[in-house]
Parts: structure tokens; sequence; C-alpha cells
């Protein structure tokens, strides 16, 4: 997958003394833009918590 801009991974991380990530995974792929603008057509929670996506 490296390489693949349409793509969008989530990893787990571990924050107590040391940082530690933990193995990526794909949440999704395609196309997240429409045109003719190229928008993205998703966002995050400013906490991180949590995205929404327009299908």
């Amino acid at each position: 997958m490296a390489g693949d801009a349409d793509v969008r991974m989530a990893v787990s991380a571990m924050t107590s003394e040391t940082f530690s990530p933990g193995t990526p995974r794909v949440l999704f792929s395609g196309s997240q833009t429409t045109p003719p603008l190229l928008t993205a057509i998703y966002d995050v929670a400013f906490d991180g918590s949590r995205f929404v996506m327009v299908r």
C-alpha cells in the first residue's frame, strides 16, 4: 500500500513513559475528495476521537 494516496490508515498507540505504536491497518480506500474543488469529504473531531465521511 505504500505510495497509495487513496488509502486511510489507523494505528493504536500506547503513550505511557514511551510512545509505542501498534500495527497500522486500513480503515478505508478509494477517493476521499469530490470534484471539481477536490475538497475532502471527511472530517475529524477536534479531540481526534472520531471522524465522519460522506459517501
